[in-house]
């Protein structure tokens, strides 16, 4: 593909940094060598010319592969014709470049299902929302990652209880061993261990 560097102006181009920082971490990571991950590139399609977000390109297998990134920075949802407008970008560009879609908002339920139907990744990215998360002694947290949604879930778990019975004999330079630190209910009952 022939690159060249658009002076266009661009207002979401602190969100697309970040996401080209968040793929070339993991290509980083992954087996394949990387050739090259870019910024707003411009690249000459079979009709006309291209803006691009962010482009990697790597080799795997010894076979050359080319991915185009479509950032999008919006105070609204991705739609169905931004979908299809970016698969024509795809279409246009020699090498059938695999795309992906990165959006703060979200995409429109048939947006989502259309990029799919065309091998488009949708992704969401924003901003991890502020909360203070403070785990006591007695509580511990469970971390889920939902791959259809793209979405961490936290829970939080802090039994009550009345008596932390933390025998002499488990006590090792200030540290416990869990399964020998037992709880009970605020009415005595044996709860478990840590």
């Amino acid at each position: 593909m022939k690159k060249s560097k658009s002076r266009r102006k661009n207002t979401g181009i602190p969100y697309e940094l970040v996401v080209q920082s968040i793929f070339q971490e993991i290509l980083s990571q992954e087996a394949a060598q990387t050739v090259s991950v870019e910024h707003n590139v411009t690249v000459e399609g079979r009709t006309t010319t291209h803006q691009l977000d962010v482009t990697w390109s790597f080799t795997f297998g010894g076979i050359g592969y080319t991915t185009i990134v479509q950032a999008k920075d919006w105070a609204t949802k991705i739609k169905k014709s931004d979908v299809l407008a970016f698969r024509g970008v795809l279409d246009d560009l020699p090498g059938q470049p695999r795309g992906l879609m990165v959006t703060r908002t979200g995409f429109q339920s048939g947006a989502r299902a259309l990029a799919l139907a065309y091998g488009i990744q949708p992704y969401l990215l924003r901003r991890a929302p502020l909360f203070n998360l403070t785990l006591t002694l007695g509580s511990w947290a469970r971390l889920q990652f939902n791959r259809a949604r793209s979405e961490f879930n936290i829970t939080v778990y802090r039994p009550t209880y009345r008596t932390l019975c933390i025998p002499p004999q488990s006590l090792t330079n200030g540290m416990y061993k869990p399964n020998e630190v037992f709880l009970s209910s605020a009415d005595g009952k044996m709860l478990g261990t840590l």
